[in-house]
């Protein structure tokens, strides 16, 4: 039994938290200085210059991975059908987008925090 199919809402966010977890970690932290690509820049970045900034550029840059990986991805397809086939879609996919975005911010985070990257650390992963 799917949780996406016949979970609760709960069950559903942290199904999209975990495929935001998992987008994010194949993703470097930017750099200082990184601007996105214009093709994915859908926020209008500026340049990084702090962890605030990194977090605007890495979100631009996480969504257009897993906006990609969506388009491909076969287990994706399956979250689609299951979402689908629930009597609360439009909720279910609400509670899945807030996941993903979840899951994004607390791998950059950890990953931070971790890291003291924008805090004169070296440590870009």
């Amino acid at each position: 039994m799917s949780q996406l199919a016949y979970g609760t809402l709960e069950a559903v966010r942290s199904i999209g938290s975990d495929w935001g977890w998992c987008a994010a970690s194949n993703i470097d932290l930017p750099d200082i200085g990184t601007v996105p690509r214009k093709d994915i820049d859908w926020k209008g970045c500026d340049p990084v210059t702090d962890e605030n900034t990194a977090w605007e550029v890495f979100e631009v840059i996480a969504q257009h991975y897993q906006e990609t990986a969506r388009l491909f991805g076969t287990e994706f397809k399956g979250y689609v059908q299951d979402i689908d086939s629930r009597p609360d879609t439009a909720q279910a996919w609400e509670a899945f987008e807030a996941g993903v975005s979840d899951g994004l911010y607390q791998n950059f985070e950890e990953r931070v925090n971790r890291s003291g990257f924008y805090q004169g650390g070296t440590d870009n992963a």
